[in-house]
């Protein structure tokens, strides 16, 4: 880690903030996924936000990494629960990171943060919530390789996103 003590001059603040990236990207929630393509490989952040995102249907969200090959589905180990409303549930996914048990009248907020361990090793912990109860999901997946993707889709894979919007900020060293 490097530790700049405060001088007059400018140049060890320019250097000291060229050692981070910020950006941040919002998409709107339609169609059957949301992809955010073109990640750059230095970010060990990302923050995923929802906001008045619905389904058609009554299939979870899901959440998958990619690599410059393609989105993994599979090695996930992933748990999500549900609190409030009529029922409370916590369940076990291998497939991605899911938001398990909402529903198609439902219209969620929240956020997911997905951040690098080591390598390509990510964890996850996130919360969505809607009236009446609270989604929450954790986790962590290895990748076959660095992280250049993200797409937010549905746990059947043909409902399709009716509202909202998706944002995905990156922070991270240069």
């Amino acid at each position: 880690m490097r530790h700049v003590g405060l001088r007059s001059d400018a140049k060890d603040i320019a250097s000291q903030e060229q050692l981070f990236v910020r950006d941040s990207t919002t998409l709107a929630a339609s169609g059957t996924s949301v992809d955010f393509n073109g990640l750059p490989s230095s970010p060990h952040e990302f923050t995923l936000t929802f906001h008045g995102v619905s389904l058609s249907g009554a299939s979870q969200i899901v959440v998958l990494l990619g690599t410059s090959s393609s989105f993994e589905n599979t090695g996930y180990n992933c748990h999500s629960s549900r609190t409030g409303g009529s029922s409370a549930a916590t369940q076990a996914y291998t497939i991605g990171i899911v938001f398990a048990n909402t529903g198609a009248s439902d219209v969620f907020g929240g956020v997911l943060k997905i951040t690098r361990q080591s390598g390509n090793t990510y964890a996850f912990e996130g919360s969505l919530g809607c009236t009446g109860y609270i989604v929450d999901t954790s986790g962590s997946k290895a990748l076959s390789g660095v992280l250049t993707r993200i797409r937010v889709t549905a746990f059947n894979g043909t409902d399709s996103y009716d509202g909202g919007t998706l944002g995905l900020a990156r922070e991270g060293l240069l």
